[in-house]
């Protein structure tokens, strides 16, 4: 399972997938092999069928969020916007605790 960072940003992990869509559609054996892996719908697979399916970017998604320990790329999006906007609020606080010295 992949580590994922403390503040994890929304549009590096969307790269991420779009990334691996891209590297799976072009026939690569290792992204194939992490669809393989990850995408329930994918077990089972060889990596010649896999490379012939209609993989979508709510699959890589998908494959993403599972490898970070999430059940679903909604649940990793949630996470990662709930991380910044905990991140937001203690600046805020930490601003206005500055100021009122």
């Amino acid at each position: 399972m992949n580590v994922l960072p403390a503040s994890p940003d929304l549009s590096h992990l969307k790269k991420q997938a779009k990334n691996l869509l891209r590297d799976a559609r072009a026939g690569d054996a290792a992204a194939l092999q992490r669809f393989i892996d990850s995408l329930p719908a994918a077990r089972g697979a060889t990596l010649v069928s896999l490379a012939t399916r209609d993989l979508a970017l709510h699959d890589a998604q998908s494959v993403v969020a599972r490898e970070y320990g999430f059940a679903s790329w909604l649940e990793l999006r949630r996470h990662a916007e709930w991380t910044h906007a905990g991140a937001a609020e203690r600046r805020c606080a930490a601003g206005g605790a500055r100021r009122n010295r």
